[in-house]
């Protein structure tokens, strides 16, 4: 998990260019659902509608 936690920082310094003060003051839950965000190709399907029941 700290790990994880690790990667979530590194994208944001690197890939938004923000300093670590900046990550630190951010809101930590927020940041976490918007860095887990998955392409809808990459989301779980319920699998009903597959079957064309949901």
């Amino acid at each position: 998990m700290l790990e994880d936690f690790r990667l979530a920082e590194k994208t944001v310094v690197t890939n938004l260019h923000w300093d670590l003060e900046q990550y630190e003051n951010a809101d930590s839950e927020r940041m976490n659902i918007v860095l887990g965000a998955k392409d809808k190709k990459d989301r779980a399907v319920d699998p009903l509608t597959l079957i064309g029941k949901g």
